[in-house]
């Protein structure tokens, strides 16, 4: 049998290995095993004939890996004190935002200081009766019908407010009459009925049931009003609803609007009016406006407007 004799390469870099019957280069005496050295150029094993069951052992010499981290040293990860964080300065906001504001205002503004809308109730009853065991309050429209009930026992409150919404969960209306009878009794029965001067409410803003209105009189549109305005002014009923809606509405919430008058024409006009104005004023696109005209014979002379967000 042939002397079988291991040999031992350390290589770095790479070995090409061929077949063929070429015969292996013979180590020497003085040493064992082929040695490529990795840190020389051209160290190269030009070829290798493996005979018969001799094997070829292969070790690689690797340098032990050594990874200086320290997470002290790392830029970007310097480490502080609890006042630094503390301390840092806030981000500066406003004076972009004012800086933006050379360029032009935009047409979709809040206007906060626009308040002619009235908020919270639009009619106060003050009651001053006194030994009253049981009482109501009724509020009736133009054409007589009840509207609105209040009622107890005991004492009457010093005050009795209504928000300007029906029974039935419509809104008061601006222009119309409203009435009023306060029914009171005492203690041995006896009763009295105490009548109202009529009276009429102003332009409103309510929420009610998630839903946000405004409500308002068609006077100021097509009124003398309208006619001593600049041209190209907007009405500033108009203006006040438009930066109501910004502050309330999202941008792509439908705004409903229903405009009433004793005719058609009136309610086609005043519509327009109110549709092209909030347009130019409103954030968000101008088609979530949805306009409704109702001619009706027992609307207010001037007629009325109504606009509403559902929440």
């Amino acid at each position: 049998m042939k002397n079988r004799r291991p040999i031992i390469l350390a290589v770095t870099f790479g070995i090409l290995l061929t077949a063929g019957a070429v015969m292996a280069q013979e180590p020497s005496a003085e040493n064992d095993s082929m040695t490529l050295k990795g840190d020389e150029e051209s160290t190269v094993l030009k070829s290798l004939t493996i005979e018969g069951e001799d094997r070829i052992q292969i070790e690689f010499d690797r340098p032990a890996l050594e990874l200086a981290i320290d997470g002290y040293d790392i830029a970007g990860l310097t480490w502080g004190q609890t006042m630094d964080v503390v301390q840092r300065r806030e981000v500066d906001l406003l004076t972009p935002m004012v800086e933006t504001s050379r360029h032009g205002r935009p047409a979709a503004l809040a206007r906060p200081w626009l308040n002619q809308f009235r908020d919270g109730s639009v009619a106060r009853f003050r009651p001053a009766l006194e030994g009253v065991e049981k009482w109501k309050l009724t509020i009736a429209d133009s054409r007589g019908d009840t509207v609105q009930v209040f009622s107890g026992k005991g004492s009457l409150p010093d005050v009795i407010e209504w928000d300007g919404v029906y029974d039935t969960g419509g809104l008061a209306v601006p222009g119309l009459t409203y009435s009023y009878v306060l029914e009171a009794g005492d203690k041995a029965g006896n009763r009295r009925n105490f009548v109202g001067p009529g009276f009429e409410v102003a332009p409103y803003r309510i929420e009610h049931e998630g839903s946000f209105h405004m409500v308002m009189s068609g006077g100021s549109l097509l009124g003398p009003g309208a006619a001593t305005r600049p041209a190209g002014a907007d009405d500033p009923w108009l203006l006040e609803a438009a930066s109501w809606l910004n502050q309330y509405a999202a941008t792509d919430q439908p705004i409903d609007i229903q405009v009433s008058a004793r005719n058609h024409e009136m309610a086609e006009a005043m519509g327009k009016i109110v549709e092209e104005q909030l347009a130019r004023h409103l954030a968000g696109a101008a088609i979530r406006m949805r306009v409704t005209t109702n001619a009706s014979s027992d609307a207010p002379a001037s007629g009325v407007v109504m606009i509403g967000v559902q929440g």
